[in-house]
């Protein structure tokens, strides 16, 4: 006769209960991390709302607001960023993107101006594809140059050949002369863009000081950015050489701003004043997230594991699982103990769903998540993830279906629903 689910039958019904299978494993897991996401979040909005509004954490946001805005005006100079005002807001052009093809504000004009330079040196490309600039698309293109010369206009070129050779300020590169800072560029380029640097560029000094783009380079990007009806092979082509320009130009924009950064005395006076106070913030944030994730974990977690008994959780009860000994006898509050402490690494990585919600929303910053230290985040998942993967392996393979903290505890987590199956197999 089958016995009835109550609590005065439990202890028998898991006595005489089959071991769980992986789906329950995962059933029972899936209900508890959704509980846990949605307490976990309810109680890190307060922890949050709190930590933000401490006078720590006021006084470290307004250091780092008033650094940030010297940092803007500071390097807009030197137009390794740059940045156009938008309803009242100033927006770094790499942050303004053009809708049809994603292109960042600033990357975009680049790749205006070396077509533009390219068609002045070398002609338009028509005789060699069959199509060329329109009047309207060179309107379009000519908006991004200035009368003062390509050298001018290349942020790159500008960065290096104005910028540094005329500034006070202490650089990791130094230039005696323009031919040098020139010579320069040419490096940059060639470095940035690797083993296709010839296939996109002329390198010649005496023609320009900044690299031109070969006809054949101009023409699909001209076609990847202006053009709609085109051939499936010059499509292909033309976001292969865009990709390569767009990561290459970045990339450069990226170490220029890099070199800005570590100038000095800005990086002593300033950069430094903004490091030491976003670590502030991070603390404060770091401190309600980590007890956020305690206190989440105990109530949803640990809490019913001791009230419900047997090892069980919301998800392991309502899917009708609990936990026995070895020997088939109740398991202690030191093995619940224990596995809670192991389980934490499991429902971890749920916290970055958190992430995803109000006050972050989607933004992630690495400097506010705990338990990383001196140790990188990427680390961190590395390890959690292959104790995960070899925790579900043993799951998967051993008999009784127990991962590893099953068999240091010698418990066994079994399924209510599964009862004297054993028996019957061996009756049969």
């Amino acid at each position: 006769m089958k016995l009835k689910f109550n609590e005065d039958n439990t202890i028998e019904e898991l006595q005489h209960a089959s071991p769980a299978k992986p789906g329950k494993h995962f059933q029972s897991f899936f209900i508890d991390c959704v509980l846990l996401m949605l307490v976990g979040y309810f109680i890190f909005s307060g922890a949050h709302g709190i930590a933000v509004n401490s006078n720590a954490y006021q006084l470290a946001s307004e250091n780092v607001n008033k650094e940030i805005e010297y940092y803007n005006n500071y390097v807009e100079e030197s137009r390794a960023v740059e940045f156009e005002i938008i309803e009242g807001e100033k927006v770094r052009k790499d942050e303004i993107t053009e809708e049809k093809t994603g292109i960042s504000k600033i990357v975009l004009e680049n790749v205006n101006r070396a077509i533009y330079y390219s068609y002045l040196a070398f002609g338009d490309f028509d005789k060699q594809f069959g199509i060329g600039i329109s009047e309207e698309h060179m309107e379009i293109i000519k908006s991004s140059v200035s009368d003062k010369g390509y050298a001018y206009d290349d942020n790159i070129s500008y960065f290096y050949t104005e910028y540094i050779l005329n500034s006070n300020d202490e650089f990791s590169v130094d230039f005696e002369s323009l031919v040098d800072a020139q010579n320069y560029v040419f490096e940059v380029y060639r470095e940035s863009f690797g083993k296709q640097a010839s296939d996109y560029f002329v390198f010649d000094n005496n023609q320009s000081s900044v690299p031109l783009l070969r006809s054949k380079s101009a023409f699909y990007l001209y076609s990847f950015i202006y053009l709609d009806d085109i051939s499936e092979d010059i499509l292909e082509t033309s976001e292969n050489y865009f990709f390569m320009y767009n990561t290459s130009y970045i990339s450069m924009l990226k170490d220029a701003e890099r070199i800005m950064i570590q100038s000095e005395p800005y990086y002593s006076t300033h950069y430094q004043v903004y490091f030491d106070n976003n670590a502030v913030l991070a603390r404060c944030v770091n401190v309600a997230l980590i007890i956020s994730i305690m206190l989440s974990y105990l109530l949803v977690i640990v809490t019913p594991k001791f009230i419900i008994k047997h090892g069980r959780t919301v998800g392991r009860f309502l899917t009708k699982l609990g936990e026995i000994s070895n020997d088939n006898q109740p398991i202690s509050w030191k093995v619940i103990l224990i596995k809670s402490i192991f389980g934490i690494f499991g429902y971890l990585p749920v916290i970055f769903l958190l992430y995803m919600f109000s006050p972050f929303n989607g933004v992630f910053n690495a400097m506010m998540y705990p338990f990383i230290g001196n140790m990188s985040l990427l680390v961190i998942l590395i390890i959690i993830f292959i104790i995960e993967v070899v925790n579900g392996i043993f799951i998967l393979f051993t008999p009784n279906k127990v991962g590893l903290d099953g068999l240091i505890t010698k418990s066994i987590l079994v399924d209510r629903t599964r009862l004297d199956e054993l028996l019957l197999e061996e009756e049969k």
